[in-house]
């Protein structure tokens, strides 16, 4: 069970790499497009400001699943090597039990978020607006196994498959 768990968390984390990757290239070669009709055609096309914005959505989240598995989320202090083991574990559960929560509301929201999305179209793109907001529901999958895995195997053994 560990073992799947790991590996099935490094492969999303991976697909998530990806993902964020990908969009950021499309959004900077969205943006890149837009300044040069802009200024050299003066006449910037509306879909390149709605496809980088929909990249960014995309990457950002995807960018937030990565940094939650390899425990690089944002931090006041790096306390944890300053507290015992009992501490680490209790700070452990509680962070899981966050995470969980936070995930746990998203999904519970989707059906109906997704279903309303289904009905539209993007604005300048044309294209069925479930597209742009599918990473929501996939991102509270990902945090939750990666959850899952943080909690079975410990915190530190998420980030070894990186």
């Amino acid at each position: 069970m560990r073992h799947l768990l790991q590996r099935a968390s490094a492969a999303l984390n991976q697909a998530a790499i990806a993902i964020g990757v990908v969009g950021s290239l499309l959004m900077l070669c969205a943006i890149l497009f837009q300044i040069v009709a802009r200024y050299i055609l003066f006449e910037p096309p509306a879909w390149t400001e709605e496809l980088a914005r929909l990249a960014m959505i995309w990457a950002g989240l995807a960018g937030t699943t990565v940094a939650y598995k390899r425990g690089s989320d944002p931090t006041l202090v790096e306390w944890r090597k300053f507290v015992s083991p009992r501490a680490r574990n209790v700070s452990l559960w509680l962070r899981v039990l966050a995470t969980v929560g936070f995930a746990a509301c998203i999904l519970a929201a989707s059906p109906q978020f997704l279903s309303l999305h289904m009905q539209r179209v993007t604005d300048s793109l044309q294209i069925p607006s479930v597209i742009a907001v599918a990473i929501v529901p996939l991102m509270a999958l990902v945090l939750l196994v990666h959850a899952l895995t943080k909690l079975v195997c410990g915190d530190e053994s998420a980030v070894e498959d990186d």
